[in-house]
């Protein structure tokens, strides 16, 4: 993935504050260059109580009411999808108009920045990116590409 990122000359990387995000962005910023710069509104759904419960662990009847509801309903403690939709959306209209960037985020950010640069509405019942994928987007949504790598190779 590096490899394929170092033929762009990166503006900015913007991450999540995570550390498992924030440790690739910095390989990411020291391989290709860029400003390296951290952002919570990047941050993985809220999941409170559930946080760190195997979904086994979580009552079905919960997981009933969530998935029946993706955006309205919040985890006992959590957010709501529609809480993430917002925060996620904020971050993708901060991101700068010009210059390359890349965006190291989790699975539910990243499927609300995909479907916004593709112009596409927001579905948080679609799969999220690959783990270790990446995706080239212009600004007006035109997808330039994807590439998908390993991650024993950074």
């Amino acid at each position: 993935m590096l490899r394929r990122l170092s033929a762009f000359r990166l503006a900015t990387i913007v991450t999540s504050p995570a550390r498992r995000c924030l440790l690739l962005a910095e390989a990411i910023a020291a391989a290709c260059g860029g400003t390296l710069v951290t952002d919570a509104r990047l941050l993985e759904l809220d999941f409170g109580d559930w946080e760190g419960v195997a979904w086994d662990d979580v009552p079905r009847a919960s997981l009933d009411l969530w998935a029946a509801d993706l955006a309205g309903f919040a985890p006992p403690g959590g957010e709501s999808g529609a809480s993430l939709i917002d925060r996620a959306s904020a971050a993708f209209r901060s991101l700068p108009q010009r210059g390359r960037h890349v965006v190291v985020s989790h699975g539910g950010p990243l499927r609300v920045l995909a479907a916004l640069a593709a112009g596409e509405p927001v579905d948080l019942s679609t799969p999220a990116p690959a783990h270790g994928s990446v995706g080239f987007f212009h600004r007006d949504g035109r997808a330039a590409g994807h590439a998908t790598a390993q991650t024993n190779c950074l």
